[in-house]
């Protein structure tokens, strides 16, 4: 058994130094450790934040946040998942 975390999104990773743990809603946009964790590889990590933080979350209006919190973790988990 490998003891090697691969990229939930690719499934690649040839440098482990180069795996993040992604929070499903980023810490940035209020995110902890109880909305879930994910390992996805530099590449992929940095793709989603660019989409989650300039692309859906400078949309949502101050008195949204909360839901827009769980919208953030509803599409991190699809985009993952693609």
């Amino acid at each position: 058994m490998s003891d090697l975390i691969s990229c939930a999104k690719c499934g690649y990773c040839e440098d482990q130094s180069k795996i993040h743990l992604h929070h499903l809603v980023p810490i940035t946009l209020g995110g902890t450790d109880l909305h879930g964790r994910r390992y996805l590889c530099k590449k992929c990590h940095d793709i989603l934040h660019n989409m989650l933080i300039t692309r859906i979350w400078k949309f949502v209006p101050d008195e949204s946040k909360e839901d827009g919190r769980n919208s953030v973790k509803s599409f991190s988990l699809w985009w993952i998942k693609q």
